[in-house]
Protein backbone atom coordinates (compact mmCIF):
# COMPACT_ATOMS: atom_id res chain seq x y z
CA UNK A 1 0.00 0.00 0.00
CA UNK A 2 1.21 3.78 -0.95
CA UNK A 3 2.56 6.03 1.60
CA UNK A 4 -0.02 8.73 3.06
CA UNK A 5 -0.17 12.19 1.26
CA UNK A 6 -1.54 14.49 4.01
CA UNK A 7 -0.03 15.64 6.93
CA UNK A 8 -2.76 14.84 9.76
CA UNK A 9 -2.94 18.13 12.42
CA UNK A 10 -5.99 18.46 12.84
CA UNK A 11 -7.96 15.98 16.02
CA UNK A 12 -11.33 14.77 15.21
CA UNK A 13 -14.08 12.65 16.51
CA UNK A 14 -16.19 10.37 14.94
CA UNK A 15 -19.90 9.23 15.91
CA UNK A 16 -22.91 7.20 14.77
CA UNK A 17 -26.62 7.70 16.59
CA UNK A 18 -27.89 4.17 17.62
CA UNK A 19 -31.64 4.59 17.09
CA UNK A 20 -33.65 3.88 20.15
CA UNK A 21 -36.49 5.45 21.76
CA UNK A 22 -37.22 7.89 22.82
CA UNK A 23 -33.59 9.56 22.34
CA UNK A 24 -31.01 8.00 20.31
CA UNK A 25 -27.49 6.80 21.54
CA UNK A 26 -24.32 8.67 20.80
CA UNK A 27 -21.54 5.62 19.94
CA UNK A 28 -17.99 6.81 19.32
CA UNK A 29 -16.16 4.73 16.28
CA UNK A 30 -12.85 5.13 18.46
CA UNK A 31 -11.91 4.75 22.48
CA UNK A 32 -12.75 7.40 24.98
CA UNK A 33 -10.42 10.26 25.69
CA UNK A 34 -8.95 9.46 22.16
CA UNK A 35 -8.81 11.53 18.61
CA UNK A 36 -8.55 10.93 15.26
CA UNK A 37 -6.06 12.43 13.02
CA UNK A 38 -7.49 14.41 10.27
CA UNK A 39 -6.30 16.93 7.60
CA UNK A 40 -8.52 19.42 7.32
CA UNK A 41 -10.00 22.32 4.66
CA UNK A 42 -12.77 24.34 3.88
CA UNK A 43 -14.07 23.54 0.31
CA UNK A 44 -13.78 26.63 -2.18
CA UNK A 45 -17.02 27.88 -3.98
CA UNK A 46 -15.09 26.56 -6.81
CA UNK A 47 -14.52 22.95 -5.25
CA UNK A 48 -18.15 22.84 -4.51
CA UNK A 49 -19.40 24.32 -8.16
CA UNK A 50 -16.92 21.65 -9.73
CA UNK A 51 -19.33 18.86 -8.16
CA UNK A 52 -22.33 20.21 -9.09
CA UNK A 53 -23.12 21.49 -5.42
CA UNK A 54 -24.47 24.34 -4.21
CA UNK A 55 -21.77 27.26 -3.88
CA UNK A 56 -21.59 27.10 -0.23
CA UNK A 57 -18.42 27.17 1.52
CA UNK A 58 -19.81 25.32 4.39
CA UNK A 59 -18.42 22.27 3.25
CA UNK A 60 -15.16 20.63 5.01
CA UNK A 61 -12.90 18.08 3.66
CA UNK A 62 -11.43 15.50 6.39
CA UNK A 63 -8.64 13.64 5.31
CA UNK A 64 -8.28 10.37 7.35
CA UNK A 65 -6.33 6.75 7.75
CA UNK A 66 -8.53 4.15 6.13
CA UNK A 67 -11.47 2.91 8.47
CA UNK A 68 -15.66 1.66 8.53
CA UNK A 69 -16.88 5.17 8.01
CA UNK A 70 -19.81 5.26 6.43
CA UNK A 71 -22.07 8.63 5.58
CA UNK A 72 -24.74 8.54 8.32
CA UNK A 73 -21.49 9.46 11.10
CA UNK A 74 -20.90 12.91 12.52
CA UNK A 75 -17.26 14.19 12.53
CA UNK A 76 -16.91 16.62 16.17
CA UNK A 77 -14.83 18.92 14.97
CA UNK A 78 -13.24 22.74 16.24
CA UNK A 79 -16.65 22.74 18.71
CA UNK A 80 -18.97 22.28 15.84
CA UNK A 81 -21.23 19.51 14.53
CA UNK A 82 -20.78 18.28 11.24
CA UNK A 83 -22.93 14.82 9.48
CA UNK A 84 -20.65 13.13 7.22
CA UNK A 85 -21.91 14.02 3.24
CA UNK A 86 -19.23 11.77 1.29
CA UNK A 87 -17.05 9.07 1.66
CA UNK A 88 -14.27 8.58 -1.21
CA UNK A 89 -11.88 5.99 -0.84
CA UNK A 90 -9.96 8.07 -3.06
CA UNK A 91 -7.38 5.47 -4.45
CA UNK A 92 -6.40 2.30 -3.56
CA UNK A 93 -3.16 2.82 -3.19
CA UNK A 94 -2.92 4.77 -0.18
CA UNK A 95 -4.05 4.19 3.17
CA UNK A 96 -6.15 7.45 3.81
CA UNK A 97 -9.94 8.19 3.21
CA UNK A 98 -11.51 11.59 1.86
CA UNK A 99 -14.85 12.50 3.40
CA UNK A 100 -16.89 15.52 2.67
CA UNK A 101 -19.12 17.11 5.98
CA UNK A 102 -21.30 20.27 6.44
CA UNK A 103 -22.37 21.52 9.88
CA UNK A 104 -25.02 20.67 11.81
CA UNK A 105 -27.08 21.54 14.74
CA UNK A 106 -25.90 19.06 18.19
CA UNK A 107 -28.56 17.08 19.43
CA UNK A 108 -28.71 15.35 22.84
CA UNK A 109 -28.64 12.15 23.71
CA UNK A 110 -29.48 9.55 26.18
CA UNK A 111 -25.87 8.07 26.38
CA UNK A 112 -22.27 8.22 25.48
CA UNK A 113 -20.62 4.70 23.91
CA UNK A 114 -17.04 4.67 23.27
CA UNK A 115 -15.43 1.84 21.24
CA UNK A 116 -13.63 -0.52 23.34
Amino acid sequence: MGDARYHKRHRIRIFQEIDQKPDPIKQYIHAQDTYLKAHARQLTASDTSSLNALQDSGYIEFVINKRNVKQDMFIEFDGKTLQISSVDPFDFETPELKLQAYEVNAKSYVDVRWKS
